[in-house]
């Protein structure tokens, strides 16, 4: 006998006894320690789907061609040098190095790499592309920055003429090279010549925009959407009568609608776009703003509802105990095995107290 058919025969009876069903509100620290599984998920599922997401952009040939040229640009410079196939920062790749290298020989490999970087600059100057007038000004800059810098107050370099020059004057024994390479040299390579490449190299700054622009708008989109996919919506299709996610499955928690039945699949399907664009994602772009204000409303408000469960009126509930039903029909049968009586539905309550 079908649900349908016992439903029919069970509306003619004269006689009706009522049924309570008592919901158990989950408790909060249940609820919140769930949301931080399915973050925890979220993370890690994101974070592999965030490597393959890129390793398929860079294979794309459009992308390779201007990641080789960000990578010329970046060697040729002398700021970045070849290092077993691979490019390293010039400062760390000689830091690395100091044990090799006497205080001298270090001084003058990082210099160098600001003297390579001024060749760079001039050469580009000859094949026009970059204007004279820019090389002049980073050439001005580097000179204001060493003749400012001191240190116990005695000026590091000094005009010699037309020419600055280290000042002979200033002498620390084997330290004076160290002294030059950590406040000369280093600083003027991070804070000037870094920024000059985005300043007046127009190719590669639209190179590095563009790249970074697909880690924004592509890779990282797509990791999180199929991240919050796999964990918001996959397993509570899977589990679709209490609507489970992972966490909400070990701490026993289901969703119901707010006639208390099963939420049926289009209401799920809204709730899930709330957690997955404005509670998910706008969390990337705002600090996390959105995910606290759900969690704040979940542990502060009345229905203890978080935002998204607020927006489409559903519960989470205990289900250790009692069973959810996906319908008046189901609800009636399951009755009628106990008691072999039809149910009231207007005595099926929710409790908020327990």
């Amino acid at each position: 006998m079908s649900e349908m058919s016992v439903y029919d025969v069970n509306q003619n009876r004269e006689k009706q006894v009522g049924l309570h069903i008592q919901y158990v509100q989950a408790r909060t620290y249940k609820k919140v320690f769930a949301k931080i599984i399915d973050l925890l998920l979220l993370a890690v599922l994101g974070i592999l789907f965030f490597v393959a997401t890129r390793a398929t952009v860079q294979a794309f040939p459009g992308y390779q061609k201007i990641q080789e040229r960000v990578n010329t640009t970046l060697e040729d410079s002398g700021i970045y040098i070849r290092d077993g196939g691979e490019l390293v920062d010039a400062v760390d790749y000689y830091n690395n190095k100091k044990d090799d290298l006497s205080s001298s020989a270090l001084m003058n490999e990082i210099e160098g790499v600001i003297d390579k970087f001024y060749s760079y600059v001039d050469s580009l100057v000859d094949e026009g592309e970059i204007e004279e007038t820019d090389y002049q000004k980073m050439l001005s800059d580097y000179d204001d920055f060493r003749e400012q810098i001191t240190y116990s107050e005695t000026h590091l370099f000094i005009r010699d003429g037309d020419i600055l020059i280290k000042n002979p004057d200033f002498s620390r024994g084997e330290e004076t090279y160290t002294i030059y390479v950590e406040n000369v040299y280093i600083p003027f390579i991070d804070s000037h010549l870094r920024g000059y490449l985005l300043n007046y190299f127009p190719q590669y700054l639209k190179d590095t925009d563009f790249m970074s622009k697909m880690i924004l708008l592509v890779e990282l989109p797509i990791a999180v959407f199929l991240s919050a996919i796999l964990v918001y919506l996959v397993p509570p299709l899977i589990f679709r009568r209490n609507r489970q996610t992972i966490g909400r499955l070990i701490y026993k928690i289901g969703l119901v609608n707010n006639d208390l039945f099963a939420v049926p699949l289009k209401k799920f399907l809204v709730y899930v776009s709330i957690v997955i664009v404005l509670e998910i994602a706008l969390s990337f772009l705002t600090l996390a703003i959105p995910l606290i204000i759900s969690i704040s409303m979940m542990a502060f408000s009345k229905r203890k509802q978080d935002f998204a469960e607020y927006m489409v009126q559903i519960q989470q509930v205990d289900i250790s105990k009692e069973k959810i039903y996906r319908n008046k029909e189901e609800l009636e049968v399951a009755h009628l095995k106990l008691n072999r009586t039809p149910v009231q539905f207007k005595n099926i309550t929710f409790d908020e107290n327990q």
